[in-house]
């Protein structure tokens, strides 16, 4: 989906091993399969830079790292909690370099905002 909307370097990070074929499958250009605290590095490398956009659903210790490799004035969307702990991020990563941190919920959005739930799942299903 990411590649149909215009992404040209999709980097996966997978907490196993067994998960590579089915991310390369999905199109990832890259993929990343060491968790620990070094993995922001290792996905700037393959990314060749900074990242524009980052999507997590880890949350956790996940967000700092993720800060440590999203762009100035590009944004971070948190949409699961997979590691059972929230993030933190301190308003100093975020103000001085014009970022955003933001999370996202289709449960939420379908239940506060069902009008909208329907064309972007169809939109989705398209890509």
């Amino acid at each position: 989906m990411a590649k149909a909307l215009g992404g040209s370097e999709i980097v996966a990070l997978v907490s196993r091993a067994d998960k590579v074929a089915f991310v390369e499958d999905l199109g990832a250009s890259a993929i990343v399969t060491d968790t620990s605290s070094s993995y922001a590095a290792q996905a700037k490398d393959a990314a060749g830079g900074e990242f524009d956009i980052i999507l997590n659903s880890v949350a956790g210790s996940t967000i700092s790292q993720d800060l440590e490799v999203l762009a100035p004035f590009d944004t971070l969307v948190v949409f699961g909690i997979a590691s059972d702990f929230p993030g933190v991020t301190y308003s100093n990563q975020l103000h001085l370099t014009s970022r955003m941190v933001t999370g996202y919920s289709f449960g939420n959005l379908r239940k506060n905002r069902p009008e909208l739930a329907a064309p972007l799942m169809e939109a989705a299903l398209d890509l």
